[in-house]
């Protein structure tokens, strides 16, 4: 593919090779990417005029103090927290398998979408330890 590891770059490569980015890249206004040759880089590159990405993602890990990416006022807080309670899109995997239809508007049999949803005694009673306990031990509400 034209690339050299540790030195690849989006630009001069074969064009079936999809570049992919992170969306905090379209920030960037004088960067430097790999020239794909050994010990060379390229300056000054900028995103769509030096090269233009097939897709654009938001692929970063979000950590404390990350800007909104939506008004650029706010930031990220962090807070640890407790699953104690769980929803899940099962789609129409089981609903197909076992025959479960509805009729549409038009009479045509449909397979339902299904969801779940729990909430876990074990893990509630846990979160209420963690979060009440004092020096003594088990406070409970």
């Amino acid at each position: 593919m034209g690339l050299e590891p540790g030195y690849a770059g989006p630009i001069g490569i074969d064009e079936k090779v999809r570049v992919v980015v992170d969306r905090t890249v379209w920030s960037v206004t004088d960067g430097v990417v790999g020239a794909n040759k050994k010990d060379v880089h390229l300056r000054h590159v900028v995103p769509g005029r030096d090269f233009t990405p097939h897709l654009t993602a938001d692929f970063a890990e979000a950590k404390e103090g990350d800007p909104c990416p939506h008004c650029r006022t706010g930031s990220l807080r962090v807070f640890t927290g407790i699953e104690v309670g769980h929803i899940f899109q099962l789609g129409t995997r089981y609903s197909e398998k076992m025959g479960a239809t509805f009729l549409d508007p038009a009479g045509k049999r449909r397979p339902l979408i299904m969801g779940c949803y729990g909430i876990g005694i074990g893990r509630t009673l846990c979160a209420a330890i963690e979060q009440l306990a004092d020096e003594k031990g088990i406070v409970l509400p």
